[in-house]
């Protein structure tokens, strides 16, 4: 009689997923246009988010007047300010957007 031995193999398959070093950030793109529809181009943007909008981070826009601004994660956008005009945003995470200067302050 012959004895038959049957093995079972188990493989396991680790993959490994890269950390996004942005995972604890939020972020959105916008659209600076001044008052004529025009995009601001390489302009200075800074924004306030978290407790009570005291935390700010400066971005420059682009050349075609973009700019993928980014804040923490448990915090809200608050206001984006561009020469020297303030808005009060209610902006998402992932979210894109225009913002038109109109040569007021709007706080």
């Amino acid at each position: 009689m012959s004895l038959a031995v049957v093995a079972t193999m188990t493989m396991a398959f680790v993959i490994k997923t890269e950390t996004n070093s942005n995972a604890d950030e939020n972020s959105c793109t916008i659209t600076i246009k001044d008052k004529r529809g025009l995009e601001m181009t390489e302009s200075k943007v800074t924004i306030f988010y978290c407790s009570g909008g005291s935390d700010w981070k400066d971005f420059y826009t682009d050349r075609h007047g973009k700019v993928t601004v980014k804040w923490a994660k448990n915090c809200e956008l608050k206001k984006v300010c561009c020469k020297g005009e303030c808005h009060k945003v209610s902006y998402e995470n992932g979210g894109s957007y225009t913002l038109t200067l109109d040569d007021k302050y709007i706080f």
